[in-house]
């Protein structure tokens, strides 16, 4: 629907890498940031039994959209559907073993080139500012405080976006 962005192919790494870090745990709590449908952490919950999540997004259309998936697929008990930004939506002394996120990454400059299909997407899911890391910057400055220690952040980027992300993560 035009309230969430489309999951791509790209977006199941994303969720493959997740169930990888999860497998295994008996219990765990994952933080889906700009859940848009809720495609990741539908898909997280449904793969891995013994996990809940928090799934937020600044849209309240998109978590509509979500939270329907979610009573579609079953998962509404093991998903909770936030409204805010980025981290707005974590309570006070919350703290996860995962945070997941398909923030949009795409520079500015670079939205009016892509593909037919893509162009249908809110233009929120896509802009990633001047050089497509605007959200990155602020999932990797923020998440520390709220990951649980050895939690993970796990996070799509850009196809040429591996050497400055590696940077950012470094510093």
């Amino acid at each position: 629907t035009p309230q969430a962005l489309i999951p791509r192919p790209e977006t199941e790494l994303v969720v493959q890498r997740a169930i990888q870090l999860l497998d295994g745990k008996s219990s765990a709590v994952v933080l889906d940031i700009g859940t848009g449908s809720g495609a990741i952490a539908l898909a997280i919950a449904h793969a891995c039994p013994a996990i809940t999540c928090v799934a937020g997004d600044v849209s309240e259309d998109a978590l509509a959209l979500a939270r329907s998936n979610a009573e579609k697929t079953g998962l509404q008990q093991r998903v909770e559907f936030r409204h805010g930004n980025l981290f707005e939506v974590i309570a006070s002394g919350e703290a996860f073993d995962l945070i997941v996120s398909n923030p949009p990454y795409i520079p500015s400059g670079e939205i009016a080139a892509l593909q037919p299909e893509v162009q249908h997407d809110p233009p929120l899911a896509l802009d990633g500012g001047p050089d497509g890391l605007d959200i990155i910057r602020k999932l990797i400055a923020g998440s520390a405080p709220f990951l649980k220690k050895e939690g993970w952040l796990v996070f799509e980027i850009g196809q040429h976006q591996a050497d400055p992300v590696r940077q950012l993560l470094v510093e």
